[in-house]
Parts: C-alpha cells; sequence; structure tokens
C-alpha cells in the first residue's frame, strides 16, 4: 500500500515494545508501556510541515515523538504498523555518533 502524507503530519514506523519469541509475546521494557514517549523512523514528511522553518527532522532519521499524539494504523498488505503524528509532536531527532 502506498501512502501520501498530507499537511502537516509525519507518518512514523515505531520502535517495537515486543518481541515475539517461540509464539510468546515478551514485553522488552516494562517502562516502555508507562512511557510519555515513542520512538520510531520518520516514513514520510507532509507538505506543510514546519512552515518558515527549518525542518526539524527527515525521512530515515530516528526520532522520539509525544506518544499519544498520533494516530495508529496497520498497513493491511504488509501487516506493518505506522503512527502518523503531528509535526510539532516531534520531540528529539537521535543522532548518532560514529
Amino acid at each position: 500500500m502506498k501512502y501520501q502524507i498530507c499537511g502537516y503530519r509525519v507518518l512514523v514506523k515505531p520502535d517495537p515494545v515486543e518481541r515475539e519469541y517461540k509464539g510468546i509475546i515478551i514485553a522488552i521494557d516494562e517502562k516502555a508501556e508507562r512511557a510519555a514517549t515513542g520512538s520510531g523512523v520518520v516514513v514520510q514528511i507532509g507538505p506543510a510541515c514546519w512552515p518558515d522553518q527549518e525542518p526539524w527532522c527527515k525521512v530515515g532519521d530516528h526520532i522520539i515523538f509525544a506518544r499519544h499524539s498520533g494516530k495508529f494504523h496497520k498497513d493491511v498488505d504488509t501487516g506493518e504498523d505506522y503512527v502518523m503524528i503531528n509535526d510539532e509532536d516531534v520531540q528529539i531527532v537521535i543522532i548518532e555518533e560514529d
């Protein structure tokens, strides 16, 4: 399925908070369920994000966002989960140092 993000929205592929092991679902971190933030990779950015200023992030960036700010969607073709957030909900861009 293809997506075209509209307006000031950012499409993010969230990091997993659970992992399946031999048919049993295991929470990676108990604190992740209570956390006020989520994290993931930016997949697409809408054309109206961050008007009149430098973009806060770009496609491919790993970000931290306000956890309860977006809407979760499941791609019916692949079964992958995505979250659509507003541009203002990007809180941190994770910069990996070499």
